[in-house]
């Protein structure tokens, strides 16, 4: 018992935490965080895609958002199992001097959709799409219900 609490004071002092992160303290456990999206989207809680179990690669992050990955501290975007459900999450751990070119990529990714799409009305979904930041993080959601997504993960600060 005695060796319990110690671990857990250890655990304390050291700033170790039994969460899963925060985006407040930059270190959201973002693994995380897709699964128990992905457990409210199996739920039907929002009208939103299964999205793929691994974040894009760094090579196609960069290609997608036209921004060189020096840019953001770490970067994960998970895209829809379907690509025609379009729908997108991105995490961005910014570093602040980047802050314009990041936002000229979600730009430059939101008009590749459109010319790539252009055969079909993704309109209303582009107009849907949710950016913003929560603490040490910008996020970019895409889809449907992309402000329900986004009520969800301020709640997980």
């Amino acid at each position: 018992m005695k060796r319990i609490i110690l671990i857990y004071f250890c655990c304390i002092l050291c700033g170790c935490s039994l969460t899963h992160g925060s985006f407040e303290k930059g270190n959201i456990d973002t693994d995380y965080l897709i699964s128990s999206i992905q457990q409210e989207i199996e739920k039907k809680q929002w009208n939103y895609g299964i999205l793929q179990n691994e974040s894009l690669k760094k090579d196609e992050i960069e290609s997608l958002y036209h921004i060189p990955m020096i840019y953001v501290d770490e970067a994960y975007v998970y895209q829809s199992v379907i690509p025609l459900q379009f729908n997108e999450i991105a995490f961005f751990k910014l570093n602040k001097k980047y802050e314009k070119e990041l936002l000229d990529g979600i730009e430059k990714r939101k008009k590749d959709l459109e010319n790539r799409y252009s055969n079909i009305d993704i309109d209303d979904v582009l107009k849907q799409c949710q950016q913003g930041s929560i603490g040490e993080y910008y996020y970019f959601i895409l889809g449907e219900d992309a402000e329900k997504v986004v009520n969800y993960i301020k709640g997980k600060k």
